[in-house]
């Protein structure tokens, strides 16, 4: 008795021959309203009356024979909450003794399984309606599968009425599980709701024998949904022996979802086949020839008079290789299995066709497009055909009249693009006998800085000659469109450094060696992104035409008021007639077995039309076939575009002179490494590059650096732990991260590691040297 009472499971205990009920709180809930605390000591038959015809025998036969029994998910009908309730448990039989050993009680553990069982038989009934209306093709077949459901199911359907609203009052459409007289007294009962809500649950006012229940059902949920063809509703009757609660009217509302999505289906395909009709009217009186097929086997459905009289037959019910075999090794059977296969049109002017029916050759503009269902899926193509074939009769003969015109034509447009490959020359040959006039007028003015009226004669003339070029230049750019720069003082060194580091993988792949020598005097003012994209692209462009294991040389210098970069290499070279040719666009040199991987002839061209924006010039050099070609780069250093104030460039900033500070570089690039020792040099610091973060601590144990620049995606350990074991050799050492990871996290990584800074590759010369100073 002690356990019973304490458990959270609820229990029963008939005792004595009356079998007087005692029960824990557990139970309590499992009476509802009505019977609890009465049932409290209340013989078990006088409580259960309503349930003793099926458990009566069950307590009898455990208080009889001691044995126990298990009942799962039984139906054992209550009366509570004031009603009849379809109820289902599952619950065990145990014989009580008492103190003598005899059975003198029955303990019962009970599990409520109503919900259970109600959601289970739900879904079945939902699925099945699912199925079925699936493959209902009309709204007769769609009520069919609902009558089909509903009646499998009374206990939560007793009836439904299904019917629209006509001018305002209910016109049934179907009844299942109710005679027509109770149907239309519930029709009449939902007439008289003025404003119908879209669902809602509601009293008749009266009850009709309907229910599997000796009970009469008194309420009804009523439902209402649009279709093509009007509004229509849904009244459900309402089992009187459940509760209308939140899943009953959902399982009711899930119902009404399912066959109103089918029937909208059947509306979408009646107003689908109502298109296609009118379609299949407009195109049978369409100016232009036009067919539809349909299948992957290109059946026609339909073919307008002018597709009749063009083709000289009328292919319908054919497929379209039955009745055009003539056409089987021609493209025309690909064309129209792709376009069936991937749902592109397909569009072609002046197609060629010759026909059996037809002794002339056929020239059409054809077009076809795919026809595609309401979900998306292609099920045939509409051919639209204007036959051309007088049009292009009359042509070719004008083109033999013309053909002589033509030729004039073409000779007046080569004459065109030599005028602009003149003037984009003459730039570059006129900039080169100025560079030393120029670089001579600034000595004059280095070693005499007075006034001198001859030499700034010269030097206005000079100038005004520049000014004269560029404009010829501006006239050359003006065919290759408008790019916007974004100018700044700009490190030759840093340029090709960001270039190397791009192009790193290409030449390690293919066992170049790159030799780099670049002045830090060279600077200019520039677009620095931009020059970085002439340098990758002249770097790129000789590892692709050397052979593997050949060698590439890269040249910065300052001549004067110039900065020149030159790229050579030991690679297959440029044929003499195709030297005048390289930066045409698409314009490729022959592709050797070892270059396998090329490109759509632009890069050149690239390079021209950026070096050309900054007011400079490329050219091309080759002593033939197998001789190496080598690619000159000339810009101004002090370079302004239309409209830029005129102002003297600010000189980058220098450090502090020679301040002999140590300083570790380690970048697994080795000339991105050897280029930044090489910039850090220059401004008066010690240096020491390593590429790999074993050779760093190796060489930090000896070197001792102050402060250490290093890379983070080094190999086989990162920047973040190489910093901390650097950290136990030289505890006093200042670290800087310049990584290409430039993320707010990882600012804050190298942050939280302990580096003193964070730079972005490629950096600024003037910020790399403020970091160093710290």
């Amino acid at each position: 008795m002690a356990n019973m009472l304490h458990t959270r499971q609820p229990m029963l205990l008939f005792w004595g021959p009356e079998l007087i009920q005692l029960y824990n709180d557990a139970f309590v809930p499992s009476f509802g309203r009505g019977k609890h605390p009465k049932a409290l000591g209340q013989p078990a038959e006088e409580c259960w009356a309503e349930a003793w015809p099926v458990v009566g025998a069950q307590i009898e036969a455990v208080m009889t024979h001691g044995e126990p029994a298990w009942h799962e998910d039984t139906l054992v009908p209550i009366y509570r909450n004031g009603r009849m309730e379809e109820v289902f448990w599952t619950y065990s039989y145990s014989p009580a003794h008492d103190d003598d050993g005899r059975v003198h009680g029955t303990l019962v553990i009970v599990t409520e399984m109503t919900g259970r069982v109600l959601s289970t038989r739900r879904l079945e009934s939902l699925s099945r309606l699912s199925t079925t209306l699936a493959r209902a093709s009309s709204t007769a077949a769609c009520l069919d599968a609902l009558d089909t459901v509903a009646r499998a199911c009374p206990e939560d359907v007793p009836f439904v009425i299904v019917g629209r609203r006509r001018d305002g009052a209910f016109e049934v459409e179907r009844t299942i599980g109710l005679d027509d007289e109770c149907a239309r007294r519930v029709a009449a009962r939902l007439d008289a709701d003025a404003e119908p809500c879209e669902r809602c649950a509601l009293s008749l006012g009266f009850s009709v024998p309907a229910s599997p229940w000796p009970e009469e059902v008194g309420r009804v949920f009523a439902v209402r949904f649009p279709t093509g063809s009007g509004e229509r509703w849904l009244a459900f009757g309402l089992s009187p022996r459940l509760p209308f609660d939140d899943a009953y009217e959902s399982y009711l509302s899930q119902l009404t979802e399912h066959l109103a999505a089918a029937q909208g289906r059947l509306d979408e395909a009646e107003a689908s086949d109502a298109i296609e009709s009118q379609r299949d009217s407009l195109l049978m009186q369409a100016p232009v020839a036009t067919a539809l097929v349909a299948g992957p086997q290109h059946v026609y459905q339909l073919a307008n008079p002018l597709y009749v009289e063009m083709v000289g037959f009328d292919p319908v019910g054919m497929a379209y290789l039955e009745a055009f075999p003539e056409v089987a090794d021609t493209p025309l059977p690909g064309i129209l299995d792709r376009v069936y296969q991937t749902g592109e049109p397909f569009s072609v002017n002046e197609m060629q066709v010759s026909l059996r029916q037809r002794s002339d050759e056929l020239f059409v503009n054809f077009h076809l497009e795919p026809l595609r269902r309401p979900g998306g899926d292609v099920y045939g193509m509409m051919a639209v055909v204007l036959d051309i074939t007088p049009q292009v009769r009359a042509r070719q003969e004008l083109e033999k009249i013309d053909a002589e015109r033509e030729k004039h034509v073409a000779a007046l447009q080569e004459a065109s693009s030599a005028k602009d490959a003149f003037l984009a020359m003459l730039g570059h040959e006129l900039r080169n006998p100025l560079a030393p006039i120029v670089s001579a007028v600034e000595l004059m003015k280095l070693q005499d800085p007075e006034p001198n009226r001859e030499r700034d004669t010269i030097e206005r003339h000079v100038r005004r000659v520049v000014r004269l070029v560029d404009d010829l230049l501006d006239i050359a750019r003006i065919t290759r469109g408008k790019v916007s720069l974004d100018l700044e003082h700009t490190s030759l060194t840093e340029v090709v450094a960001a270039a190397v580091e791009h192009t790193g993988p290409l030449f390690r792949r293919r066992a170049h060696r790159l030799e780099v020598d670049v002045a830090p005097d060279a600077t200019v003012v520039a677009d620095e992104g931009r020059l970085v994209q002439v340098a990758a692209n002249l770097l790129t462009n000789a590892a692709h035409y050397t052979p593997e294991g050949g060698e590439v040389r890269v040249i910065g210098k300052a001549e004067g008021e110039r900065v020149v970069l030159e790229v050579a290499d030991t690679g297959q070279g440029i044929a003499p007639e195709q030297l005048p040719h390289v930066f045409e666009p698409f314009t490729q040199g022959p592709r050797g077995r070892d270059r396998a991987e090329g490109g759509l002839g632009i890069g050149l061209a690239l390079v021209q039309g950026l070096v050309e924006l900054h007011g400079g010039a490329v050219s091309a050099h080759s002593d033939g076939d197998g001789r190496g070609s080598r690619f000159v780069v000339s810009l101004p250093r002090d370079f302004r575009t239309p409209g830029r104030p005129s102002q003297p460039p600010t000189p980058p900033p220098r450090s502090k002179a020679a301040s002999g500070a140590r300083v570790l570089i380690v970048d697994d690039n080795e000339d991105a490494g050897s280029l930044l020792g090489l910039v850090v040099e220059r401004h008066g610091y010690v240096t020491a590059v390593a590429t790999h973060p074993r050779d760093a601590i190796a060489l930090a144990a000896e070197f001792q650096p102050e402060v250490a620049v290093l890379d983070i995606g080094l190999p086989e350990m990162d920047g973040y732990e190489l910093a901390a074991k650097l950290r136990e050799i030289v505890p006093d050492c200042r670290f800087i991260a310049l990584t290409g990871y430039g993320q707010r996290n990882d600012h804050a990584r190298s942050e939280s590691a302990g580096f003193e800074a964070h730079l972005v590759k490629p950096v600024k010369t003037r910020l790399l040297l403020e970091t160093l100073r710290g």
